[in-house]
């Protein structure tokens, strides 16, 4: 199994502009449900992504069966090789030490992305690959979706959709370049069910 941050590279920038601790006890990958046995053939093939889970706030926990699903569905929609990631689900405390660490921002953010590769929009590697890591914060990523008045679940799921295209090389930097990131997001959190995020903040 791949160690989580192996290599630390530079985050990609989060929504509202890891380390070797993730060692420490209760930070050990969650391990993947056991199945049931299936009375018909499943419909859907075996995902081509590892995800390793990685919590370090308990807080986290209810949400680990659809956040690792949710990073599943993205790695088939999105058609990557066979490879791996990290989603490490942590508290404001961490991640405002990570993000004064590789950011040099003392404050909590909701998401972090860390790539493992140097990839632009559209580039897929041809052989197994890391992809790298997303961090969440689950204070802020609650009070975001209270203020919201949303799920703390479906931002969740927004921000790993957000954090899993800058692994890929996205960014919102400028105009274009949000606006192709953006458009991405919209259609993959349709797709399960999530209405377009971008409308509801513009209406805010």
């Amino acid at each position: 199994m791949r160690p989580v941050m192996k290599a630390m590279m530079k985050p990609n920038k989060t929504m509202d502009e890891m380390t070797d601790a993730l060692s420490e006890p209760g930070s050990e990958p969650v391990p993947e449900p056991a199945s049931e046995p299936a009375s018909e053939p499943a419909d859907e093939p075996d995902p081509a992504g590892e995800i390793d889970v990685f919590v370090r706030a308990a807080a986290w926990q209810p949400f680990v069966p659809a956040l690792r699903h949710h990073a599943e569905y993205l790695w088939q929609a999105l058609k990557l090789p066979s490879g791996d990631m990290g989603l490490v689900l942590t508290d404001d405390a961490d991640m405002a030490s990570l993000n004064a660490t590789y950011r040099n921002k003392a404050q909590p953010t909701n998401v972090l992305s860390f790539p493992a590769q140097d990839l632009t929009p559209g580039e897929m590697p041809a052989t197994a690959f890391s992809l790298g890591d997303v961090v969440m914060a689950i204070e802020t990523v609650t009070r975001e979706a209270r203020a919201a008045a949303i799920g703390v679940d479906a931002h969740a799921l927004h921000l790993l959709t957000h954090g899993m295209l800058h692994l890929l090389g996205h960014t919102h930097e400028g105009a274009s370049d949000a606006g192709v990131m953006e458009a991405l997001e919209i259609d993959l959190l349709a797709a399960v069910g999530i209405a377009n995020p971008y409308l509801r903040e513009a209406a805010q």
